[in-house]
């Protein structure tokens, strides 16, 4: 069998192309980790976002509370409320334009899910689920 020589300087150098190549692959793995931990705690933030405006738009007392608060300072008196199968009726009749103008404006600031929304010079109605 033949006695094979190895050149020293050649071990060396792929010696050292692969530890460059091993650092570069892992300065490039470690930047997409940060990329992705960042696109992680976006979503994160989104779905923490999403689950607090679900709770807050899908809870009936919540929204009753919130039309009632606007009903009561707007100085309404006459209102009809009705819950039923998990939607709120609001019937308001006999109203002055002056309180129309204030209830709307409260009502339409609030985070409510308003599924129908009628009013003309003295009464309004509405429906939110």
């Amino acid at each position: 069998m033949k006695n094979l020589n190895i050149n020293p300087l050649f071990l060396l150098l792929m010696s050292f192309s692969i530890l460059l190549i091993s650092i570069y692959s892992f300065n490039m793995a470690s930047k997409n980790i940060i990329n992705e931990t960042k696109k992680f705690n976006e979503y994160k933030k989104m779905a923490i976002k999403y689950n607090d405006l679900k709770k807050s738009w899908s809870n009936i007392q919540n929204q009753k509370e919130l039309i009632n608060k606007a009903i009561v300072s707007s100085g309404v008196k006459n209102a009809n409320i009705e819950l039923k199968n998990n939607t709120i009726k609001v019937k308001i009749k006999n109203i002055s334009i002056k309180k129309l103008n204030k209830l709307v404006n409260k009502i339409l600031n609030k985070k409510l899910n308003i599924v129908r929304f009628y009013f003309n010079n003295n009464s309004l109605e509405i429906e939110v689920r």
